[in-house]
């Protein structure tokens, strides 16, 4: 347990030093955007790499237990020094060097972005894997974020490669099982038709169940036929924070009760992520 503690509290006491002797002071004062950037990269390899862990960090909480505190540091450290940045050197550029600093921070925002896709789809990863582990390849989890008219995507798991690609950002909020399943908290389906040749009994099935365009059907990449979808609400009047699709090839019904015994565990963990990315 030791050597874990130092990972989370010997990180932060080494900055702290650093910003006190006087070889060092000066040089990290003048490059706070910098040192909170190495620190975000920090947290998000700890949230990385430790995120199955059962070892107790603070107390009796586990590296798994505070894993979503970690991404939150992350995020917050990053969009601070991003800022931070553009604060300092917006105060002594031209209009043209204006414009490639706004282009810089929105690359560097997208790879924030990018590694926060990552991050999320392995804690999907984690969380459901006695869902995949029964799915033999065919399953699928996907977690949005609520915004306005449309669900973003955050993060995608499958543990097939074939069905593991991020494809669309966004979807409209009022088609597809995904609107039945923010309308409803649950949503279950299941003995939908496999798609064959041009697909027209799997369409027909699905149509009459929910408003979506044949267009959208035949672009979606996994023609599953089992879902179970699972809205995260707030803790209080607020609108719901997302909502996570579960899905599967095979026409036969996703265990619910190790469905619910998968969300009991870990409502607030994926709530917690849906939280952070809001912030970007």
């Amino acid at each position: 347990m030791s050597s874990d503690v130092f990972y989370f509290i010997g990180f932060v006491f080494a900055i702290l030093i650093l910003f006190i002797l006087p070889k060092t002071k000066e040089i990290f004062e003048k490059n706070i955007p910098e040192v909170l950037g190495v620190s975000s990269a920090y947290f998000y390899l700890l949230a990385d790499i430790k995120s199955d862990s059962f070892n107790l960090i603070i107390l009796d909480y586990s590296w798994r237990d505070i894993n979503s505190l970690l991404v939150f540091f992350g995020i917050a450290l990053a969009l601070l020094a991003v800022y931070l940045n553009f604060k300092i050197k917006s105060k002594f550029i031209t209009n043209e060097e204006l414009v490639s600093e706004l282009e810089i921070t929105n690359k560097k925002l997208e790879v924030i972005k990018k590694e926060y896709y990552k991050l999320c789809s392995d804690n999907l990863r984690i969380i459901f894997k006695s869902f995949f582990d029964l799915s033999n390849g065919c399953g699928r989890v996907s977690v949005y974020k609520y915004d306005g008219d449309v669900f973003k995507l955050l993060g995608r798991y499958s543990n097939n490669p074939l069905y593991n690609k991020k494809g669309r950002d966004s979807y409209p909020s009022n088609e597809g099982f995904i609107a039945l399943g923010w309308a409803n908290e649950i949503y279950e389906i299941y003995n939908i038709p496999q798609w064959t040749k041009n697909g027209k009994d799997y369409k027909n099935a699905i149509k009459e169940l929910c408003n979506i365009s044949d267009s959208t059907l035949k672009n979606i990449k996994m023609k599953s036929c089992s879902f179970f979808i699972y809205r995260l609400d707030n803790e209080d009047s607020r609108p719901p924070l997302g909502i996570v699709v579960v899905e599967q090839l095979q026409s036969s019904q996703i265990d619910h009760q190790n469905m619910n015994e998968i969300f009991s565990s870990n409502e607030q963990q994926l709530s917690f992520l849906i939280k952070s990315m809001k912030s970007i």
